[in-house]
């Protein structure tokens, strides 16, 4: 967006005018950028599956992300809007959430030895996510999830007594990145309470309305409920705690603010 800005700039009274230069070239620009961001996600994404199952799961994972959610649409036509860059900064902490348990699961001696540096850059990057979108702040169980079970093995005491520093350490890294969106919010909205409104939770119409219900403006939402489920029923680490989180996600963003059912959600 910068670098489309600055060459709008330099182009008005060359046959650009002032809205072309300070709105289109920009927006071209951003629209670029997200379509790369896109195409990083994808890549990372096929990389990361294939690790850990088949080419074939890798695949079909990467085609149900591009063609079962609405990132393409937000990366072509709305690139301004935050879904996708929330997207992608979701997919990085849950995928370094994976291999941080997965470490613990395995070694936990080996994953104290790493001390707080896993739980700070996950701290990070859910900062960044709750700077995109702060309801996303909730992910930051995910840190506590991870330093509990790196904990395996010690005294409740010690156990609950690495939780909390390292806990302290990593909430330093989240909460540089929350006080910029408290700070933009306050830009934008007045104060928290100016922003404020009546609220009312249609779930029913969040889920299923035809115009974005999460359902179906997300199909793919629906595998990922049922493989979460199977997750939980065969006692998968961290499959219960997605489940939940997900929940406060669809029961917050069901209820947050004044919305019309099956029109506009």
């Amino acid at each position: 967006w910068l670098l489309g800005r600055l060459a709008g700039v330099l182009l008005v009274g060359q046959g650009v005018s002032e809205r072309a230069a300070q709105w289109t070239i920009p927006l071209l620009g951003l629209r670029a950028w997200a379509i790369l961001v896109l195409i990083g996600l994808l890549i990372g994404t096929h990389r990361w599956l294939r690790a850990r199952s088949s080419s074939g799961v890798a695949w079909l994972g990467c085609a149900a992300m591009l063609l079962g959610t609405p990132l393409l649409y937000y990366a072509t036509e709305a690139p301004m809007r935050p879904h996708l860059w929330g997207a992608v900064v979701v997919a990085i902490v849950i995928t370094r959430w994976w291999d941080a348990i997965e470490r613990a699961r395995l070694d936990p001696r080996g994953a104290r030895d790493r001390g707080p540096w896993p739980a700070i850059e996950l701290a990070a990057w859910i900062g960044l996510a709750t700077a995109i979108r702060p309801q996303l702040a909730m992910l930051v169980v995910l840190v506590a999830h991870e330093r509990w079970l790196v904990g395996a093995g010690l005294s409740p005491r010690d156990r609950l007594s690495l939780g909390l520093k390292h806990g302290l350490v990593a909430a330093l890294a989240w909460l540089a990145w929350a006080a910029l969106d408290l700070r933009l919010h306050r830009w934008m909205y007045g104060e928290l309470g100016d922003y404020a409104g009546e609220a009312s939770t249609h779930l029913r119409a969040f889920l299923l309305s035809t115009h974005h219900g999460a359902f179906v403006w997300c199909p793919v939402l629906l595998l990922g409920v049922l493989g979460l489920a199977i997750g939980l029923a065969r006692k998968r680490p961290g499959a219960g705690l997605l489940l939940g989180l997900l929940a406060l996600q669809i029961g917050l963003d069901a209820g947050t603010r004044e919305i019309e059912p099956f029109t506009v959600l």
